[in-house]
């Protein structure tokens, strides 16, 4: 697979920041086997020299500045994408780009807080890249961006079209997140994430140790504040700073011309002009031996973003001065990522104040350690990156017309098939029905699901494929329910209701407290009188159900589409003319909207969320008594019993005399369910005689667990494959069946490197992915 990474390089000023930022995809892409990439950069040999002579580098877009011109450029270059290649020059820039692009197999835009109309030049830049890919079938992905705050009607439209033509978005703070969804409402892949300059690898020359560990100072000369009072102000925060912790200030600039003296290499000389603690002026370095610089720092002290980030990835104390909105939002998502409390001077207090507020400095002497888990959520990241990037999204979405074509042609031969095909005492005429669960497009497919496509506002993942023969129209027809859908949750399905009505597709979404499911029903019956339907909680009252009635159409490719909105948000579609015969595709189950999520630490966009709202409803988790779920946290084996009986049902066991575990006695607050997982055969514990009940529960146990769990569950019998589906599993792995047996299921697929990793602590949030695939797998038919 061959990436182009974009990202504001090749500028005669060096922007540690946006330099940073690349330097970090490069590293977590090429992790993950993605090392075929060409750098989008303006000047070819400034990349060169800072990302190695062996990169491969290509001219990038440059558009104007003036909002009419760039808004201008846009429309030109989506003529030359749409056939009208005369609209510009032959010799304009764009036709490079495009045979660039041509030549690639996804387009990654390298995080950054560009699109905005304060960068509104950097914007449109994007928005041209990502649509020239979109329209050569390219695959478009997005890495940590800031949104806004400051965008026209114009800004917001390009930026709106922008995500959409990205099957994945990083944002790095919550109020871009909150704007991504407001701008794309039905946007699948809208995903909270750090910024692509966590963790970046050390640079080639390691840089020294400094004794004392100096405070880290990076400060940017303001604007429409009064420049020497801005030094003022920032010489007094750190010789106060400095006395406080005891150590040097070391100035280390972020944006400069490299030997010019300008930039932050300037305004830095005037703060250390007004200094009277010991300090250091250091050039501008490169984005590696910056972010080392702040790794070793006794603290940070800074007006920029990117000394936050490096700082916070770290572990090193940071105080931040935030001199507008625009630097508040991105310091304070960055603080907000971690979970940290953000530590922040607004600038014109600072000004404002005679002398440094104690409290201001408490931050530089507090503990920064980050919290272990910050690192597993991030690789997540980039494992969905990577697996985004190699995905056929953008292909597809090239053939989407096509596809739809066919699908009309779908439709009107299964309705020929139902008003005629067939005698009545032959065997019915096959037809494929599909069932198509609304997940994340970005959790981990099988080969098999990622080849085929679905529809409901946009292509979704098809994560289950039943084919059975089509029933008499006049059958009485029982399809195996879902067992769970997402709070947002869509699919596409062809489904045989009765007597020829056809469920077709299906969305179900929280809007405020209410539930809203739309429906697509195409009605093949020829009668004048409507079908009627009702659409209803599993355990609701009759005054909850809500009922659909589904006119006649005269064309089945074009069904007719009926919202309904209900209390809660899980619906059964059943006949209301013979409730005790007729239950049907699709059941959906979603969290109750009144209600909210579950757990106090989940919210809409985290990863498994819905899985994990799910484990509370369904009563297979209560979550710890502050009413969180702590999504990060390794399953304990007590807890994963308590997990695992819950999930069969609760049911009953006879608890022995004597405890089977020597270190699970009878007053343990899983006891009962160990007991149970010792006696249907789910668990052996350990040749000692223990349990290890507070021991993490590694994946390879995990899969053992899962295949022993039920006679349902399939694995009795299994013929393990001879090639392993995990790179770094082989037939004489303890468990190879087991784990083998969860990728054939659909349970688990593994990471985009094609490993099991077997003997890594399974988390939360994947043990409630796994328990809502399992539930899907061993759920019979109503």
């Amino acid at each position: 697979m061959r990436v182009a990474i974009q990202g504001d390089i090749g500028q005669p000023v060096y922007h540690v920041g946006d330099e940073a930022m690349v330097h970090g995809a490069l590293d977590k892409l090429g992790a993950r086997g993605v090392t075929d990439v060409v750098l989008l950069t303006r000047d070819l040999d400034h990349t060169r020299r800072h990302f190695g002579p062996g990169v491969d580098v290509a001219r990038t877009l440059v558009f104007p500045w003036p909002p009419v011109d760039r808004e201008r450029y846009l429309a030109e270059i989506k003529a030359v994408m749409a056939g009208q290649p005369d609209v510009l020059p032959a010799h304009d820039q764009v036709f490079g780009v495009i045979e660039t692009l041509r030549g690639v197999d996804a387009l990654f835009i390298a995080g950054g807080g560009n699109m905005n109309s304060r960068y509104g030049w950097l914007l449109y830049e994007r928005a041209a890249m990502a649509h020239i890919a979109v329209a050569l079938g390219k695959q478009v992905v997005i890495g940590g961006q800031t949104l806004g705050p400051e965008l026209s009607d114009a800004d917001r439209s390009t930026l709106a079209n922008l995500l959409r033509n990205a099957s994945l978005v990083g944002l790095r703070e919550d109020a871009s997140l909150r704007l991504a969804r407001e701008l794309t409402p039905d946007h699948p892949g809208l995903r909270p994430c750090f910024d692509d300059a966590s963790e970046l690898p050390d640079p080639p020359v390691p840089v020294p140790e400094r004794r004392p560990a100096p405070l880290a100072a990076t400060f940017a000369a303001p604007e429409g504040v009064e420049r020497d009072a801005a030094a003022r102000a920032y010489a007094r925060l750190l010789d106060a700073a400095a006395r406080r912790v005891g150590a040097p200030v070391l100035f280390v600039p972020h944006m400069a011309t490299p030997g010019e003296g300008d930039g932050d290499e300037a305004f830095h000389a005037e703060i250390a002009a007004h200094l009277t603690v010991g300090h250091e002026l250091a050039p501008v370095a490169s984005a590696l031996e910056s972010a080392a610089v702040a790794a070793r720092a006794r603290g940070v002290l800074t007006s920029r973003y990117h000394p936050v980030v490096f700082a916070l990835s770290d572990g090193v104390s940071v105080l931040a001065v935030v001199p507008d909105e625009y630097g508040r939002v991105r310091i304070e998502g960055a603080f907000g990522r971690v979970g940290r409390e953000p530590a922040v001077i607004g600038l014109d207090d600072l000004i404002a104040a005679p002398t440094v507020r104690s409290s201001w400095l408490a931050p530089l002497e507090r503990s920064a350690t980050p919290a272990p888990h910050l690192a597993t959520v991030h690789a997540q990241w980039w494992d969905d990156v990577a697996h985004a990037l190699g995905s056929d999204h953008g292909r597809r979405r090239k053939l989407a017309r096509h596809w739809l074509r066919s699908r009309r042609q779908d439709a009107r031969r299964l309705y020929r098939r139902l008003r005629g095909g067939g005698s009545q005492d032959g065997p019915p005429a096959p037809a494929l029905f599909v069932s198509v669960r609304g997940t994340n497009p970005f959790e981990k497919a099988s080969p098999m699901q990622r080849s085929l496509p679905g529809l409901a506002a946009g292509l979704v993942t098809v994560s289950l494929l039943t084919v059975v023969p089509a029933p008499p129209a006049t059958a009485a027809t029982r399809i195996s329910p879902m067992a769970a859908a997402s709070t947002v949750a869509s699919g596409a399905a062809a489904s045989l209701l009765s007597d020829g009505v056809i469920l077709t597709d299906y969305r179900v979404e929280c809007v405020g407290t209410r539930a809203v499911v739309t429906l697509a029903f195409v009605n093949v019956t020829g009668a004048d009188a409507a079908g009627s339907y009702a659409l209803t909680a599993p355990d609701a009252l009759p005054a909850d159900q809500v009922a659909v009635d589904v006119p006649v159409t005269d064309d089945p490719a074009e069904p007719t589409v009926v919202t309904a909105t209900a209390p809660r948000g899980a619906f059964r579609v059943w006949d209301t003319s013979n409730p005790s015969e007729h239950f049907y595709t699709p059941s959906l189950y979603g969290r109750d909207c009144a209600a909210g999520f579950g757990f106090s630490d989940l919210y809409d966009g985290l990863q498994f969320s819905t899985e994990m709202d799910w484990t509370a409803w369904a009563g297979i988790s209560t979550g710890y008594p502050d009413g969180t779920y702590r999504p990060f946290e390794p399953v304990e084996r007590g807890a994963m019993a308590a997990f695992l009986h819950r999930l069969s049902g609760s049911p009953d066991v006879t608890l022995p005399a004597t405890p089977t575990f020597t270190d699970v006695p009878r007053s343990h607050p899983f006891f009962r369910e160990i007991e149970w997982m010792a006696s249907t055969g789910v668990t052996t514990g350990y040749g000692d005689g223990t349990y290890r009940p507070d021991a993490p529960v590694n994946r390879d146990a995990m899969a053992a667990f899962f295949s022993r769990l039920s006679e349902r569950s399939g694995f009795d019998g299994y013929p393990a494959r001879d090639v392993s589906p995990f790179g770094d599993v082989t037939p004489d792995t303890q468990f190879y069946a087991e784990m083998a047996w969860m990728y054939d299921a659909g349970i688990s697929t593994g990471y985009p490197d094609r490993t099991y990793r077997p003997v890594t602590p399974v988390l939360r949030d994947a043990m409630a992915a796994f328990m809502y695939r399992y539930v899907d797998l061993v759920t019979p038919p109503a």
